[in-house]
């Protein structure tokens, strides 16, 4: 009986051990994903102007057709300037709205676990003061 008390102290002590670390390591993560959401508002270089995105997209099609300013025999579309602003801002936007999407869905996955941790320590806590 005083062995199966001590394995079940043992257990309960290491359980509470791992959970508070989990815990702590958790709550720091927690903690940058939310400081972090502030910087979902800036975008990365493709989308910091319409210039940049210009380039981005032009490199993008002639790579994609293969086709150099050399080649005469294939030209690819190249959307004018207005279609780009416009396709820059779509894209801006829907870059931005998936950045957000992900770093909520981050916070509560990150909340979640802090949660889970500290319901499991104080689960194991009491049931380690029960069999002292």
């Amino acid at each position: 009986m005083a062995r199966q008390n001590g394995i079940m102290l043992a257990y309960g002590y290491i359980v509470c051990l791992i959970t508070v670390i989990t815990f702590l390591f958790g709550s720091y993560s927690l903690f940058q994903s939310i400081v972090g959401r502030s910087s979902v508002k800036i975008p990365s270089s493709k989308y910091s102007s319409v210039e940049n995105y210009k380039t981005d997209l032009v490199n993008d099609i002639k790579e994609k057709y293969n086709c150099d300013e050399k080649k005469a025999n294939m030209t690819p579309y190249i959307p004018n300037d207005s279609d780009i602003k416009k396709m820059y801002e779509k894209e801006k936007e829907s870059r931005m709205a998936r950045d957000i999407r992900d770093n909520t869905t981050e916070i509560i996955s990150k909340f979640v676990l802090v949660l889970f941790s500290a319901l499991l320590f104080l689960f194991h806590w009491r049931l380690v003061r029960g069999h002292r």
